[in-house]
């Protein structure tokens, strides 16, 4: 209920509450539920999480890097192209 609640606090002051919609957010956190469940059952209780050092190594931290100016400069190219694109189509 709290988050199908959080869900639609973006949409104002009145909230048309869909009881669907409430029913499907708690069907998906009952999935997330049972996957920390078993996720947590199936590690064991000498689990140890790695240190932050250990999972991003230079190789990896250097990909992400490469990865992420990807995604900025791919969208940064959409936006002037949808925007050429509307000046074209804008009846003057």
């Amino acid at each position: 209920m709290r988050f199908a609640l959080c869900a639609y606090t973006s949409q104002g002051r009145d909230i048309n509450l869909d009881i669907n919609r409430v029913v499907s957010y708690r069907f998906f956190c009952n999935k997330l539920w049972n996957a920390t469940k078993f996720a947590l059952m199936n590690l064991g209780a000498d689990f140890q999480p790695l240190a932050t050092s250990e999972v991003w190594d230079q190789a990896s931290w250097d990909i992400y890097q490469c990865v992420k100016e990807w995604i900025l400069i791919g969208s940064f190219r959409a936006g002037n192209w949808a925007g050429e694109f509307d000046g074209k189509m804008d009846p003057q």
